[in-house]
């Protein structure tokens, strides 16, 4: 398992657990994938990672909070839903690609976690104030 693998399974796991919603977002992008570099994903997930890291630094903090929790306050449930499904689609790809090295080189792949912003972008329309 690459270490980006690792990183998007230990965020996913944080998402599906016993925390508010609102939490388990916050805690699995602060603890596991604030510090990652788009750069070092494959080129067709760094559209959608972007788009996640987008999200995270929307909304300047309060005194006593980080962007991406200040973000995640300001959110829907139906928006963090949408960002969590967009951490476990970008996992899915990664752990795709690794268990078969030829999709790595498939283009058809490059599809994976677009139907998530798509649909992302059509529910959210403007962004909050």
């Amino acid at each position: 398992m690459t270490f980006l693998t690792q990183r998007f399974l230990a965020a996913a796991r944080i998402c599906s657990g016993e925390l508010t919603i609102k939490k388990r977002l916050a805690s699995a992008w602060i603890e596991h994938l604030d510090d990652i570099d788009a750069a070092d994903l494959p080129s067709c997930q760094r559209p959608t990672f972007d788009a996640l890291r987008e999200a995270m630094y929307e909304r300047n903090p309060l005194p006593d909070e980080s962007a991406p929790e200040a973000s995640i306050r300001k959110m829907s449930t139906k928006q963090v839903a949408s960002y969590t499904s967009l951490i476990i689609a970008i996992y899915a790809g990664l752990e795709k690609m690794q268990s078969s090295p030829t999709l790595a080189k498939d283009k058809s792949d490059e599809s994976i976690g677009s139907g998530v912003v798509t649909a992302l972008d059509e529910r959210m329309g403007q962004r909050l104030n």
